[in-house]
């Protein structure tokens, strides 16, 4: 085996683990504590949960290729790849939105309280997932 097969073999699914166990821990931590107040742990939430579906997807794929095909079953296959490109797209949006507001909050000061509330991050975040999923419609067709 060389060692690209070998890394295919043992190391993805070794980082996957890893990244699925990391991502919860991150959910679990910003959930029960007092960051779920802060409207930039909003986006770190946010960014948690798509790159834990993009893992969950990336497993899907990976498991079909070594055990079991069950990605070719009707309707796995549009709706991991649906996932798969929702998560991606989701999670680099959110960051970027992540640093807009840090940039907003260290050169706007005075309008901060306005512009960075928790309650407009949370739209942010809703109006943007809701846009990325309709326009990743056309994966599952």
């Amino acid at each position: 085996m060389t060692s690209i097969q070998k890394f295919t073999e043992y190391g993805m699914p070794v980082f996957m683990s890893i990244g699925i166990a990391g991502n919860v821990i991150i959910l679990l931590a910003l959930i029960a504590t007092k960051l779920k107040r802060v409207s930039f742990s909003q986006y770190i939430l946010a960014m948690s949960i798509s790159d834990l579906a993009y893992l969950l997807s990336s497993a899907i794929i990976w498991i079909s290729d070594h055990w079991y095909d069950f990605f070719n079953k009707t309707g796995i296959c549009q709706l991991t790849t649906y996932t798969w490109f929702l998560a991606n797209f989701l999670s680099t949006w959110f960051l970027v939105f992540a640093h807009i507001e840090r940039c907003l909050i260290n050169f706007a000061s005075g309008r901060r309280k306005t512009w960075c509330s928790l309650f407009r991050t949370k739209c942010i975040i809703i109006v943007v997932a809701i846009f990325s999923m309709v326009a990743n419609l056309y994966i599952l067709w």
